[in-house]
């Protein structure tokens, strides 16, 4: 069997098992099969083998890859909790890790994160660049993209320098629908991805270059980064670009005004 494997699939990088408590699987089956009393001899006892014959085949696994298993991660999963929890388990596990990339427009960091990206392994994403390729080629993606496109102002600085070469005033992510935004990364992300862990995200969470105050607050920063939480992966950093030093402590002297119409 590990031979037939080996030569055709490949040696795996992961061994993953399940398991839950005799108590949480016969829970799960009387739910599954709306049963309210107590399971009968001949049910239990069916369930009982089941178990023996699914720990009778991990043992069976690490036969056939015991001379590999020393270079296999092995990972093992309680499923006898919530599902968002085991969701979070299993992202915590293979999703990737995000860096996000902040910068004022006129300090160009498309060949310096490349070359970041290139050098420690990781990926590196624009999003108003594969926005822009998506809706450039038409794809089904693209056309949704574009039919959800609502224009708002954006305040990128002083214009002096301005250099837009892949027009994210046009393309920028505030402009298009959430859903198919995040869509299109996991699409992207899932087509690039071999053994990245982290990737480099450019482009994103610019509600604050926003120009209204209304749409500022339809969009709000923690609206985005919790978007890129729950569909790309966790956040581990923020690499801020600035001409000027960005305030890292408060002060009570800093007023912030919301104005409502």
């Amino acid at each position: 069997m590990a031979d037939f494997l080996q030569s055709n699939l490949g040696t795996p990088t992961h061994i993953i098992t399940c398991r839950a408590d005799d108590k949480e699987i016969q829970t799960r089956y009387k739910e599954k099969n709306e049963i309210a009393e107590d399971l009968g001899e001949e049910e239990a006892n069916a369930l009982k083998e089941k178990t023996a014959a699914a720990a009778q085949d991990a043992g069976t696994l690490r036969t056939c890859w015991a001379n590999i298993l020393s270079r296999v991660s092995q990972i093992e999963f309680d499923t006898a909790c919530s599902l968002e929890k085991l969701t979070s388990e299993i992202r915590a596990q293979f999703s990737v890790k995000v860096i996000l990339v902040n910068h004022e427009k006129r300090i160009d960091v498309d060949t310096a994160c490349s070359n970041l990206a290139i050098k420690y392994n990781m990926l590196y994403m624009s999003v108003y660049q594969l926005i822009r390729s998506e809706i450039t080629a038409e794809t089904e993606l693209g056309r949704a993209l574009l039919q959800s496109y609502r224009e708002k102002a954006m305040n990128f600085g002083s214009t002096a320098l301005l250099l837009d070469p892949f027009q994210e005033e046009k393309y920028s992510a505030v402009h298009y629908d959430m859903t198919l935004v995040m869509q299109l990364l996991q699409q992207k992300i899932t087509e690039a991805r071999t053994n990245q862990r982290f990737i480099l995200l450019e482009g994103f969470c610019n509600s604050g270059k926003l120009d209204s105050h209304e749409d500022s607050l339809q969009l709000r920063f923690m609206d985005e980064f919790f978007a890129i939480e729950n569909n790309l992966g966790e956040v581990i950093g923020v690499i801020g670009l600035q001409n000027e030093k960005m305030p890292t402590t408060f002060s009570p002297e800093r007023i912030e005004e919301i104005v409502v119409e």
